[in-house]
């Protein structure tokens, strides 16, 4: 499988720091706020995918997740901290959307794979992953993908550059 490498340069970094900053103070998801650390790997993992593919890409703004296309252009994206992390699904994400997961560190992203809701629901129920009820603050059915599980990167119009690699896992 295909996974890319995206660098994010100081610019980058403080762009997301502003972003980020902005979303903690004002947006709320349906249960609960949002926290600036949620808020930062989630905006350098859509940065990331933005630069990947070439797409104009703006942290914040005031459109409702239900009007827009995706996080970048059509793409969802799918931000965690951990180098082992799953894409996770939840009840209430569109189907047929495709949805990156984008693995964050200081000022590296992986993104290491993509998957549409309904697939992963298949994959799910075939034995791979898995799924259950996520009794946090959130309530909600959530249905875990591993990495090895996910599609190749190479399958979206990635634009290779000297901020973004290709990777081999």
């Amino acid at each position: 499988m295909t996974a890319v490498g995206v660098t994010l340069n100081d610019n980058d970094l403080a762009a997301c720091d502003t972003w980020a900053d902005l979303r903690t103070d004002n947006w709320q998801v349906a249960t609960r706020e949002t926290n600036y650390d949620q808020n930062l790997y989630g905006v350098k993992g859509e940065l990331a995918l933005a630069k990947a593919l070439q797409i104009d890409f703006v942290g914040y703004d005031k459109t409702l997740e239900a009007d827009r296309a995706g996080d970048v252009g059509p793409y969802q994206v799918k931000a965690t901290m951990h180098k082992e992390g799953h894409l996770i699904f939840q009840q209430q994400h569109r189907m047929g959307v495709q949805t990156v997961l984008a693995i964050v560190g200081t000022n590296k992203v992986k993104l290491a794979g993509w998957l549409h809701f309904d697939t992963a629901k298949t994959i799910v129920a075939s034995g791979v992953g898995r799924k259950e009820w996520r009794n946090d603050q959130q309530n909600v059915m959530t249905w875990w993908l591993p990495q090895d599980a996910l599609e190749s990167m190479e399958w979206l119009p990635i634009v290779y550059g000297p901020e973004v690699v290709k990777l081999q896992c």
